[in-house]
């Protein structure tokens, strides 16, 4: 038989094990002469630091690493960093989720991506995607051979980032009614900003630069895309493309 009283506060509650009439084990909080205790944050439990520990003293119990605690399971003694134990404001406006100590970097939004180092680790702040800043090409012709040469400055580095290039190449300059270019976004004649869906993973570009055989050599008047991404972590794989900013 177990008596747990409900309605009771985080610093004043008890309660009792039993077999019928008779006590086995008793654990009051904030007991006279047990010394100092710890007051869990909403939603957590208290759990003992070491199973063979005596549960009269307070020293002895610790807030559980996780919220509602971890029944079944051994207690750890050193938590892993949440964004509440180490005060991260999880940049921008993205928010510290109280229940799991993670960050809720809203990337779509907010252009913050989760910081995690690997898989499996529990991301305690957000980072910026990194913005993109100019970006120039210079069109080349070397005998028989011609190429656009894309270049483009960020205001950070990154280890596990890239880059998306779009352009106006031939395949586009076969859009144009009467060889007219232009015509606006919505034109099929012309380079609209891509949705993320369709940035596809194989194409992404790790330098600051890009070599292309296909442009349009009669474009002069449209412009192009870089695409700054992300890869951020993930359970099951070694990360994802899931962030980006952009510049024209």
């Amino acid at each position: 038989e177990c008596v747990f009283q409900d309605g009771y506060t985080n610093d004043g509650w008890d309660i009792q094990f039993g077999d019928g009439s008779r006590e086995i084990d008793a654990v009051e909080h904030n007991a006279s002469d047990t010394g100092s205790w710890v007051v869990p944050s909403d939603g957590f439990s208290l759990e003992l630091r070491y199973k063979g520990d005596d549960n009269d003293y307070g020293a002895n119990w610790v807030q559980s690493c996780s919220a509602y605690g971890t029944p079944g399971s051994d207690p750890l003694t050193e938590c892993p960093e949440t964004c509440e134990s180490i005060a991260s404001d999880c940049g921008g406006t993205n928010t510290c989720e109280p229940v799991d100590g993670e960050c809720n970097c809203d990337f779509y939004s907010t252009g913050y991506y989760p910081s995690c180092t690997r898989p499996g680790v529990g991301c305690n702040q957000c980072a910026e995607v990194r913005q993109v800043g100019e970006c120039t090409v210079d069109w080349l012709k070397n005998g028989t051979d011609s190429y656009a040469y894309y270049s483009w400055t960020v205001d950070s580095p990154s280890a596990n980032g890239g880059f998306f290039l779009q352009y106006f190449d031939y395949e586009s300059a076969g859009n144009c009614a009467g060889g007219v270019i232009g015509g606006g976004p919505d034109s099929e004649c012309d380079v609209s900003v891509m949705a993320f869906g369709d940035l596809a993973a194989r194409d992404v570009i790790f330098d600051q630069y890009s070599i292309v055989d296909n442009y349009y050599s009669g474009n002069d008047t449209i412009g192009g895309f870089v695409y700054a991404i992300e890869a951020i972590c993930d359970d099951d794989v070694t990360g994802s493309y899931d962030s980006i900013n952009e510049v024209v």
